[in-house]
């Protein structure tokens, strides 16, 4: 009965969590989130407990436990068990057969201890009470002989006197060893980053302590930083390890550090531990490449099951011959007078150093919270760097505006050559408050500097021709456009043109890009058997345009084996696309007496209509967050949890630092400083806009949503939009739409705000309710700063086409010739150059496109706006040192048919 207790209480707590839960989702408010976001993670550590509760019994059931107890070893002080160890069975159980045998039988093994019963769980019980090494063996008594084959030669047995007739082989009483040897460990302790968050403040005060054998050192105290730099030699002398000096060095015993963080009261707080093998030297050996000196390696730090950052070291156990340490590698004495009598890490081990500049862009403070019950008024960012750092202006109202001043700052610094070893970045924030205390807010560690290293602009790749003699051959990229040409042949042209430039013929009808989803609105069953007959049509001429695509490439390769007839071969080039242009025309024609021939004998269809498309994923994971130039670091604040799955709670998030960072080694090319309109005072940030505040009008279109959470009982939901914008909240609560889980809202809101106040824009789904308060279904934040100021130019996308009229009408408060020839400033591209026949350079690409516009009246007038729109959908395609990037698009795409 008891046993059937035992299997089915698992089920009977499993089905009372099921019932709580089902109640705990009627529940859930707005205000009440947290809290029940606490109660399921307590369910999902019992459901933990019950998984491995199941895995437990399904062990009993189909492996059987061991019929051999385990082996515990106990530390007793003042006959109390203070700390233990628990010692499988099978992993020391002996057998003549290899295969068989456990794998720490026969072998010296270390063991740790840890403290016993409730104690041992959690942080409490991650840290070490002892180290044993220990030599184990168990096996039957006919097999006792062997007991001490495995231990290291060198040893002598003494043995117990014989008091009685019994066995004839016992246990020594102890081993005294011959054979030994001596040894020096150095342990270079370089720097650690990203470690765990002990204190309060988000920081810790880490030291680590090494254990070796039977000896322990420990690291300086550094002060609030989750980033130490000890740059200290721990050095262990007189190491007295035993065993055949081959074993050793094929089997070096293993180094173990812990990190602790230092408390004024109490004891030291368990932060994370780690281990490691030292690269042994045997006396013999020479001290030199390409073994030695060891090299610096980066070492996971493990608190419990969770990671807790990484360890810089280097460890080399050097053995001690006949002539004492003298024999030994030289140690540098202590350079530095203030760290007293502390070894820094050697010249040879320690990284190289170069001088570097890093400059900071201040951009401004977003959402902070208070500090002990007080707003943040006049706040301040500190960065550092290896010891070195620069402070930003202070911020003097940080409710009327949260921008810096002064945007751009810089620091020098000595720093690793090797980019792998560079050292973390501090930002820490800082409240200034009367009588001269500072306050910290907040602190973000940047792991890893090599995102932020700049490079200088590759200037052989503004030259395609060049860059296109390397691919063996010059490409003529012809897309064949539709409208009938009255401007010159375009042979004529191709000679006026200088070598090097390219020629893009554009289609008037723009091709739909293949996105993930496409909605076709207004669609009739007619259009899409039309666009059956349409697709089948186009079927038929794919053999002629594969035999174009043939003998274009077989052109290149000519023009690539003789680049001094580069003009003529360019010519028939040009020759051929007119050949093929007038043939598509005469197929265009061909096709439109057929349509119209088919149709006049049905009756007329409906317009076409443009398309929607959806993205399956946020804009911003599209475009990297709009994190181009202007990056968002976020602060935290208190103890950081000891799951992964809280370690970066939003409970910690404080508020963010928008900002950037720019490094580069010293000294920096003349040339770059000697360009055109360099500002010295900007560095690297040459051409960004201003931060100062600005009105803008914020339109959201809201167009359906989908699988959305039920929220009454009958399964359903009634949705409707509540849209937030710093103080400005729309709520849409009387246009609801009932019992509805994919509702299709269809609306749009206007809302005017002013940067950076008001940037962050929330728009939420809530579920209607006759009585009570309204439910929060979800919602979604958009940093509308980080679009606005984007190089990707997010804030209205470019659409395929221009239009004067029509829903599908030109939305955006500039034209696109006004946005190419600011797009050409801002980057000093040359262009835009606008010709005869429908053309328009940029850089060395022409582009080509109509000129005509047809307005409400069906009047056609000619315009540029369409070759410029031409250019910023191809915009990626513009050489600009290797600089491209891709404008967003507009959501509506023409019609494919």
């Amino acid at each position: 009965m008891s046993e059937f207790h035992h299997h089915s209480s698992p089920l009977l707590l499993q089905d009372s969590m099921g019932q709580q839960a089902k109640q705990l989702r009627t529940q859930v408010k707005k205000n009440t989130v947290r809290d029940k976001l606490k109660l399921v993670q307590n369910f999902l550590q019992k459901l933990r407990f019950l998984a491995d509760e199941v895995q437990n019994v399904s062990k009993e059931v189909f492996h059987p436990q061991h019929s051999i107890p385990d082996v515990f070893v106990w530390m007793m002080s003042n006959n109390k068990r203070i700390a233990y160890s628990r010692i499988p069975s099978k992993d020391i159980l002996y057998s003549i057969v290899d295969e068989e045998t456990g794998k720490d039988c026969c072998k010296v093994k270390g063991v740790f201890l840890k403290l016993p019963g409730k104690k041992g769980f959690g942080p409490a019980g991650w840290t070490v009470q002892a180290k044993l090494e220990l030599y184990l063996w168990l096996g039957i008594n006919k097999q006792r002989k062997d007991f001490l084959s495995g231990l290291p030669n060198g040893f002598e047995e003494i043995k117990a006197a014989k008091t009685g007739p019994g066995l004839q082989s016992v246990p020594p009483v102890s081993l005294v060893y011959n054979m030994k040897q001596v040894f020096q460990l150095r342990a270079h302790m370089y720097q650690a980053r990203s470690l765990f968050a002990a204190d309060n403040s988000g920081l810790s005060d880490p030291f680590a302590r090494v254990f070796f054998s039977t000896h322990s050192q420990v690291t300086e105290v550094l002060s609030e930083t989750l980033c130490p730099t000890w740059d200290q030699l721990l050095v262990f002398d007189d190491v007295e390890l035993f065993g055949e000096a081959s074993e050793l060095r094929d089997d070096p015993p293993i180094i173990v550090v812990e990190l602790f963080d230092q408390d004024t009261v109490g004891k030291a707080e368990f932060i994370g531990r780690t281990f490691a093998k030292p690269t042994i030297k045997m006396c013999e050996e020479y001290y030199g490449p390409p073994r030695f000196p060891p090299q610096l390696e980066y070492y996971q730090i493990y608190r419990g099951n969770c990671t807790a950052g990484e360890l810089l070291a280097a460890f080399e156990l050097l053995q001690v011959g006949q002539g004492g340490k003298a024999d030994l590698p030289p140690l540098e004495g202590s350079t530095d007078s203030e760290r007293g009598t502390i070894l820094p890490v050697p010249l040879g081990i320690r990284p190289i150093l170069s001088r570097y500049r890093i400059e900071v862009l201040f951009w401004g403070l977003r959402d902070l919270k208070r500090i002990n019950l007080a707003q943040v008024d006049r706040p301040r960012v500190d960065i550092e760097c290896a010891g070195r750092g620069v402070q930003s202006v202070l911020i003097q109202n940080y409710k009327k505006n949260p921008n810096f001043s002064i945007l751009v700052k810089w620091f020098e610094v000595d720093l690793p050559e090797n980019e792998l070893l560079h050292p973390p970045l501090n930002i820490r924030v800082v409240d200034c408050r009367a009588f001269g205390r500072y306050i910290l807010v907040g602190s973000h560690a940047v792991s890893s500097l090599r995102r932020f290293i700049y490079s200088a602009p590759d200037k052989t790749s503004n030259n395609w021709a060049s860059a296109a003699k390397l691919m063996n051959g010059y490409m003529v990229l012809t897309n064949g456009g539709c409208q009938p040409r009255s401007s010159p042949s375009l042979s004529s042209r191709t000679l006026s043109r200088p070598a090097g430039d390219f020629m893009v013929d554009m289609d008037s009808e723009h091709s739909i890009r293949k996105m993930d989803t496409v909605v076709k609105l207004h669609a009739t069953e007619e259009e899409s058997d039309k666009d059956k007959k349409k697709k089948k049509k186009k079927k038929k001429g794919g053999m002629e345009e594969e035999e174009e695509t043939d003998e274009r490439s077989l052109r290149a390769q000519e023009v690539a084996q003789a680049e001094a007839e580069e003009r003529e071969d360019l010519e028939i080039a040009a020759e051929a696309a007119d050949k093929r242009q007038e043939q598509r025309e005469e197929v265009f024609k061909d096709k439109k007496k057929g349509q119209a021939a088919e149709h006049s004998e049905r009756r007329p269809v409906k317009a076409k209509v443009d398309e929607l498309v959806v993205y399956n994923k946020e804009l911003e994971t599209e475009y990297g967050n709009f994190a181009d130039w202007l990056h968002t670091f976020n602060l935290y604040r208190g103890k950081a949890g000891d799951d992964d799955e809280h370690a970066q709670d939003d409970d910690r998030i404080v508020g963010r630092f928008k900002g950037s960072l720019c490094m580069y080694k010293l000294p920096l090319s003349e040339e770059i400083t000697r360009e055109a309109g360099f500002d010295p005072n900007m560095g690297m940030f040459q051409s960004i806009p201003h931060n100062d505040p600005i009105n803008v009008l914020v339109r959201v279109y809201v167009v359906r949503a989908t699988d959305l959470h039920p929220a009454d009982i009958n399964g359903k939901a009634d949705p409707y939009i509540v849209i937030k914008l710093g103080k400005s909240e729309v709520k849409d609560k009387e246009n609801y739409i009932s019992k509805q889980l994919n509702p299709v809202f269809g609306k749009s809101f206007d809302i005017e705000a002013t940067f950076p106040m008001e940037s962050m824009l929330s728009v939420s789904v809530y579920d209607w309710d006759l009585v009570g308060t309204d439910d929060l279904i979800g919602e979604t934040k958009i940093d509308l700063e980080n679009r606005f100021y984007s190089k990707y130019r997010a804030t209205c996308g470019i659409s395929s086409k221009y239009s004067v009229h029509g829903y599908n009408i030109w939305r955006d408060p500039m034209k696109p010739s006004l946005i190419l020839a600011k797009l050409c400033k801002d980057g000093k591209i040359d262009g835009p150059h606008y010709g005869p026949g429908g053309k328009v350079k940029v850089a060395n690409r022409i582009f080509q496109g109509p000129t005509e516009i047809e307005d409400e009246n069906g009047l056609k007038k000619q315009t540029e706006e369409h070759l410029a729109l031409t250019v910023l959908n191809h915009w990626e395609e513009i050489p600009r040192s290797g600089l491209e990037w891709k404008l967003v698009p507009d959501t509506w795409r023409p019609d494919p048919c």
